[in-house]
This record gives C-alpha cells, sequence and structure tokens, in this order.
C-alpha cells in the first residue's frame, strides 16, 4: 500500500481532519488532526492497512490546542451538533500504553520515593498524626506497578506484568523494611508504639473497610488510566492507602521480636503479630480487589491486545538500524517501494513517520 492509497482511506473517515501531504525525495508526510475520542478508530483502521504493522511508524503528539477548534464549524454556523458518549471512549492504547510504562520502572527514583514515603508513614503511624500517614500516600509510587500488571493483564503483554508484580514486590519488601528498623529504633521510647494509627490498621474492621475503599479506588485506577492521564491517580492511591499498612506490618513483627526478647521485658508478642498479620492482609485485599475492578473497567472500555510488527518488518528495521541500508533481501520490490514511503499522522495526538535511513558516513 502507498501512502496516496493511506491518505484516501484516512480522507474518509468521519475522526480524521484537515488532512495534508507533504512528499519529498525519499518519503511521504501525512498530517491530520482528531479527537482524543477519534484517536483509538483512527489508530485501528491504521492497522488494519499495515501503517506500523508491516511499514511505516506512527508517532502520537498531543497539542495543547488548536484554532479552529475540531467539529467547530457546526457551532459557529448557529447550529448545534449532538454529542455522543459511549462506555469504551478512551485514549489509544498506545497512549495509555506509555502512561502506564512510564510509572512502571525499577529506578533509582523509584526506590527513593518509596524509602522516604515509607519513613514519614512510619513517623506519622508513630505519632498518631493522620495527616502525615495522608502525606506518606502522597509521595508513594505503589499504584504504578498495580496498574502496570492490571494492564498487562488485560492486552495480554506478559513482560509489561511481570515487570509491575517485580516492581510492587520490591516496593513492599522495602516498605516492610523501613517499618521493621523503624521498631528497633524506637522500642525505648512506649509513646510511640500502640497509637490509634497502628491499632487500626491491625483488625478485622480495617480489612473490611480496605475492601469497601479498594473497589472504588480499582475503578477510579482503570478510568483514570484509559483516560490517558495519571491525575486522578493521586486520589486513587490516598484512598487505597497501599504503604501505610505495609510499614505497620513491618513496625510490629519488629515491636513482637522485641517484645519477646529480654531487651523487651516480658510483654506478649501474640499481639503485635496479630496487628502486624492484619496490616499485611490489607495491604494483599486492596491490590487484588483494584486489580480485579481495574480489570472490569479495561473489559468495558474495550481494551484489547496491542497490533505488534509484522516479524518481516520488525527484522528489516532492526538490520536498517544496524547496518545503516535497507535489507533487500528480506522485501519483494514493491514492498520496498511501500516501506521506503513516509507517512505522518498529527492529532492532538498522533505522529507517524518513516523512511529510508540515510546511509551512515565514515565519520558516524
Amino acid at each position: 500500500m502507498t501512502a496516496g492509497q493511506v491518505a484516501r482511506v484516512l480522507n474518509e473517515h468521519p475522526a480524521v481532519h484537515s488532512l495534508a501531504s507533504v512528499t519529498g525525495p525519499e518519503s511521504t508526510l501525512l498530517r491530520f488532526r482528531t479527537t482524543d475520542k477519534g484517536s483509538d478508530a483512527v489508530l485501528s483502521v491504521l492497522d488494519a492497512e499495515g501503517v506500523g504493522v508491516d511499514f511505516g511508524v506512527v508517532d502520537i503528539v498531543s497539542l495543547l490546542g488548536t484554532k479552529p477548534r475540531l467539529g467547530g464549524s457546526a457551532a459557529a454556523s448557529g447550529g448545534r451538533k449532538k454529542r455522543r458518549y459511549r462506555v469504551s471512549d478512551r485514549a489509544s492504547l498506545e497512549e495509555i500504553y506509555e502512561v502506564v510504562d512510564s510509572q512502571n520502572h525499577l529506578t533509582f527514583n523509584y526506590l527513593g520515593f518509596i524509602l522516604v514515603a515509607a519513613l514519614i508513614a512510619a513517623v506519622g503511624l508513630a505519632t498518631n498524626s493522620e495527616a502525615v500517614v495522608v502525606a506518606s500516600m502522597l509521595v508513594s509510587p505503589l499504584m504504578g506497578p498495580i496498574m502496570a500488571m492490571t494492564f498487562g493483564t488485560a492486552i495480554s503483554d506478559p513482560v509489561l506484568r511481570y515487570k509491575g508484580a517485580r516492581n510492587e514486590i520490591i516496593g513492599f519488601l522495602l516498605t516492610f523494611a523501613v517499618g521493621f528498623v523503624w521498631a528497633f529504633a524506637t522500642w525505648p521510647f512506649p509513646d510511640l508504639w500502640g497509637t490509634n494509627e497502628q491499632l487500626s490498621r491491625g483488625g478485622p474492621a480495617g480489612v473490611y473497610a480496605g475492601i469497601a475503599l479498594a473497589i472504588p479506588s480499582g475503578i477510579g485506577v482503570g478510568l483514570a488510566t484509559t483516560g490517558g492521564g495519571i491525575s486522578a491517580l493521586v486520589g486513587c492511591a490516598i484512598s487505597a492507602a497501599l504503604l501505610p499498612p505495609v510499614t505497620n506490618s513491618g513496625m510490629y513483627v519488629g515491636y513482637s521480636i522485641v517484645q519477646c526478647t529480654p531487651i523487651g521485658g516480658t510483654q506478649s508478642c501474640s499481639h503485635s503479630l496479630r496487628v502486624a498479620g492484619y496490616s499485611s492482609l490489607i495491604f494483599a485485599v486492596n491490590v487484588f480487589f483494584i486489580y480485579i475492578m481495574a480489570l472490569v473497567v479495561f473489559k468495558l472500555k474495550k481494551v484489547r491486545s496491542l497490533t505488534k510488527p509484522s516479524a518481516q518488518y520488525t527484522e528489516l528495521r532492526e538490520d536498517w538500524y544496524s547496518n545503516g541500508s535497507p535489507a533487500t533481501h528480506l522485501l519483494s520490490t514493491s514492498h520496498l517501494a511501500e516501506a521506503n514511503e513516509s507517512i505522518e499522522t498529527v492529532r492532538p495526538g498522533l505522529d507517524l513517520i518513516f523512511g529510508k535511513p540515510r546511509s551512515r558516513t565514515k565519520d558516524e
């Protein structure tokens, strides 16, 4: 398929606006605009035509605004266009993937935020300060890996799902370790033990409350993710309260060890272990229900597996980038002609470009 054929297909799509074409010596650029709601439908059409799958590259570019507004002609002429909203309206899968993946990297910053959030939570729990505990939820990045696990399941991406699970487990262990160390550092100060903020997370009532909060939080996570943004995830993270129970669990495991040794006296350690167990259960319940409810939202939003580039096209691109010249043995002459044509799409969202790479010089 040539760029001209793709242009004709796009020109017939109702969600495509202001289609323009620029042809160069070795490539063709197609540019158009579309709405956020229309982007997924347009990308589905491009997938069906093989753009980004057998030839071409799709880049998505967000615009702060456009003048005149898309669909504004009806309003300008005094007409009134009826808006249609569907449950399945969402950002394109490519946009969602980038948002999710950006929150799912095991970096120094991720570990640093976990450490800082756990310390803040420990201070809030020990001093019985609800405001400080809430502050730790704002810093905590534990929601990102859960989002990755859920989205990875929805699009059948085992790598994304595995990375999310790995990062969540590492975050859990680091948070638990901070609480554990805190217990030994504060054992000489009995006023920092047994606060209401700690004990409220150490019984069945805390588990029931966790379930009641995790269900709407999971729905919120799904809606925020499919909307292509992460701003709403902050509120979801606060409502789910993932990190403080883990810190509390580590603290009370440490307290139980201190209480069962001569260092802490002759107090019973069973109560502390009970609090630690319920705190860990709250975290597990939160993760489970957020995962399930977000999957339900993804199903309603018709999230599906991403269309991957064909093996032939992937091999061709790898050969181009590694050798600096086309791998002519991979494609027929007609396919090479198609691959050398560049297609770009721009929307308040889309950019698509592909062309024959220039040959590398000896200096490069």
